[in-house]
């Protein structure tokens, strides 16, 4: 049975080719209701043209098809599902090019966004809008300064947008108004779960009359329902077509785990104008650094059997498609994401499924624990695929984002994706529960460019055994050395894939991640790194001008790392031990063959590595990216990248010894991400000798000093000194956190 919708049509008609019907809205009455008879085939087709929604398009189980028998929605040529409402105006000129007018706005939400002609206008901004200013597109220390703040008339509704403090991320704040002293007050600050103050230089403010004084920006004053916009040479104010939204979400698809949306197709919509979403209430994802907003353009919560496809999201405002709680065998595939608000694709289960879940970075399982394998419900994602895709620009406004993101699911495949022009993780698995997802066959670069300390492939994994406490963690690990596969309960593999990393490393597995087999994936810049986890397999991968990183590993953490191609020798960190294997390994020089001695220092094993010249072949990996996305025309070349020389870890070989202790001066990023430091400050601690005056002061290897009494720490000269003065307390960085140690006379 086929339906049929039409800009031009009437929903009096009966929906058929020649009388169709003209809302979406309809169309879905006529499909529930022929389904209560029938059990075939429906297909909804929708021609051409924009539809404007007044509220989101929602499928439940009523408009649900059969195994045999689905039902599919089908753009027919350009279809566009908009969050926006046409706008026509009385425009007055107000001033230096700026015109104003009166806006009858009866949606019930502000006006965040405004598109004319089809080109997204920006809100009025300082600093002023920089397509190649690297963060935010511009910034400035003064963007929030009080003299600058105190000059705006009435800030109220303005916005504050920084980076957080060690690059992990942003922040986003809302002027409320002004306290007694004039100060602005706040509120936001949310978006993060690693909470710090805002970046000391990286920030910038929009939405602020006063900085109305670009061509295509605008300011709306709510309190007076009046726009102001100032349109470039090129734009006919007059004539110009312009749309103010939005919604924030389009589509909704609402189940249960017993009634669930069921054989639902989408196919070919292009999906725009959503509002953003970085001040709604956001949740963290566990222990990770995430906070999400659970929405999206695209919302699924209780589905079975939903099929994406050949679907367009253009400048959303936040979230592409959020894959909600309890979803099984949810398809994506052939869709494109461009500059997207947050991130693309969303695969996020809730914490009720969860068994002793923690939330925050420093919380600690203390009492009883659920030590039960696996879930505790249905309430997660499993078996879904997103293939085939283009995402180009996500994170465009929150950049603790990714290209596609994993949170408690299971068995989520990411397979033959195009990923780029992120702010930070291409692909990011925020946890280990419940692990079992294939990473296949994409192209992943130009990752990390906006934050720092990560990778084009990210994982977190501080599940149950996890502690930030690490000799505790060890502890656990002794008492039950398979702890950690209680929730990443199947093996995650990362395969074949090219990733490339600006800002830190090409696969980066951070914290507790567990349990991965790492194979056959070409490294074009930043290396492979696994810090503090059990049973990693990493073999047959080529790290082109990089190395392996091990961080922090345990002493029997059963890791393996053979038959792969390095360029430098391996770059550790504070191991306890070197894992099972290292072995057959080439580390790449121009001329002849030799055994990897070098290699062979490092870890005690590599026997059978060789130092030699390697050539690799693009022809191995031409399987990596799109296969048949109707934009792959669009997509960027990954190889476009092979060139790019790694950033070179800093070495600072000064070392300094006072009473026992010995320090240098912490740099490089490999330091950073061992001692988890938000950037190069501080003297790290290498080395505390046995019964030495500093060991009983409690100062261990890998603290790093940041002030003596309350004097900061800039150079292992002038620490020296320091110590040699009158001490009280020293304030360090130990466990991503600061704490003061009480110092005793000597």
């Amino acid at each position: 049975m086929n339906f049929y919708v039409d800009p031009k049509g009437n929903d009096e008609n009966k929906g058929t080719e020649k009388s169709p019907f003209k809302t979406i809205s309809c169309a879905q009455k006529a499909v529930q209701d022929y389904l209560k008879e029938n059990k075939e085939p429906v297909c909804v087709f929708i021609q051409e043209g924009t539809y404007y929604l007044t509220e989101p398009i929602l499928f439940t189980a009523k408009d649900s098809g059969y195994k045999d028998a689905s039902v599919t929605y089908e753009g027919v040529g350009h279809v566009v599902l908009s969050g926006g409402v046409p706008l026509v105006f009385d425009w007055k000129m107000y001033r230096d090019g700026i015109y104003k007018a009166n806006l009858d706005w009866k949606q019930p939400y502000v006006l965040d966004r405004l598109s004319v002609n089809n080109r997204e206008e920006r809100m009025a901004r300082y600093p002023s809008y920089d397509p190649k200013a690297k963060y935010f597109n511009g910034y400035a220390e003064d963007s929030i300064s009080e003299e600058r703040l105190a000059s705006y008339s009435s800030p109220i509704g303005g916005y504050i947008h920084a980076m957080h403090e060690g690059l992990w991320g942003d922040f986003h704040y809302e002027i409320e108004g002004r306290d007694e002293a004039g100060l602005c007050v706040l509120k936001g600050g949310h978006q993060n779960n690693r909470p710090s103050k805002m970046h000391d230089t990286i920030r910038y403010i929009e939405n602020i009359f006063e900085e109305l004084t670009d061509e295509r920006e605008w300011y709306f004053d709510q309190h007076n329902a009046e726009l102001y916009y100032k349109p470039d040479a090129m734009t006919d104010i007059g004539k110009a077509h312009i749309v103010g939204g939005g919604l924030k979400n389009l589509i909704s698809f609402e189940g249960t785990e017993s009634e669930p949306v069921r054989y639902i197709e989408l196919r070919n919509f292009s999906l725009q104008n959503t509002a953003r979403t970085f001040m709604e209430p956001m949740e963290p994802l566990l222990r990770s650094d995430w906070c999400i907003y659970r929405g999206g353009a695209v919302y699924l919560e209780g589905t079975e059997d939903v099929i994406l496809t050949d679907c367009q999201f253009d400048q959303v405002g936040g979230n592409g498609i959020f894959v909600s709680r309890y979803n099984n065998r949810t398809w994506i595939e052939g869709c494109y994401f461009h500059k997207i608000g947050g991130s693309g694709v969303v695969f996020c289960g809730d914490s009720s499924a969860v068994r002793s879940p923690l939330f925050r970075y420093e919380e600690s399982h203390e009492g009883d624990v659920d030590w039960e394998k696996g879930p505790k419900n249905n309430q997660y994602p499993r078996e879904c695929t997103v293939q085939d895709c283009l995402i180009d620009g996500s994170g465009r406004v929150e950049k603790q984002t990714a290209g596609v993101c994993i949170s408690m699911a299971h068995k989520i495949r990411v397979l033959h994706n195009c990923i780029y022009n992120v702010p930070r993780a291409g692909i990011n698995i925020c946890d280990g529960t419940w692990g079992g997802h294939d990473i296949a066959y994409n192209a992943v670069f130009d990752t990390v460019l906006e934050t720092s300390d990560h990778g084009a492939f990210n994982s977190w994994g501080r599940d149950r055994f996890w502690d930030s406490d690490f000799d505790k963690m060890a502890e656990g690990l002794e008492q039950m050395p398979t702890r950690p596969m209680l929730d990443v309960i199947d093996t995650i593999h990362i395969r074949h894939n090219v990733f490339q990393c600006d800002h830190g490393w090409d696969i980066d597995l951070d914290d507790g991640s567990s349990n991965y087999n790492i194979y056959n994936n070409l490294c074009l810049s930043g290396g492979i790194k696994n810090r503090e986890g059990i049973r990693r397999h990493v073999y047959n991968n080529v790290m082109l001008n990089n190395t392996f990183h091990p961080h922090r590993w345990f002493k029997n953490s059963q890791d393996r790392f053979e038959n792969n191609v390095v360029f430098d020798v391996y770059k550790e960190y504070w191991l306890e031990g070197w894992g099972e294997v290292f072995d057959n390994n080439v580390l790449y020089q121009c001329d002849g063959e030799e055994p990897a001695v070098a290699l062979q220092e490092k870890s005690g094993m590599d026997t059978h590595s060789v130092c030699k010249k390697y050539e690799y072949h693009r022809d191995d990996y031409k399987t990596c990216g799109l296969i048949k996305n109707k934009y792959r025309h669009l997509a960027k070349n990954v190889f476009d990248k092979e060139n790019q020389v790694m950033d070179k870890v800093k070495v600072d070989a000064d070392t300094y010894t006072h009473l026992g202790m010995t320090w240098k001066a912490l740099s490089g990023l490999g330091e950073l991400s061992a001692t988890g430091m938000y950037q190069e400050m501080g003297m790290i601690v290498l080395e505390v000798e046995p019964g030495s005056y500093w060991e009983n002061q409690g100062i261990v290897a890998q603290d790093v000093i940041l002030e003596v009494g309350d004097q900061s720490v800039q150079t292992g000269e002038q620490l020296v000194a320091l110590l040699n003065g009158k001490l009280e307390f020293l304030v360090i960085w130990r466990q991503q956190s600061k704490c003061i140690i009480s110092v005793k006379e000597k």
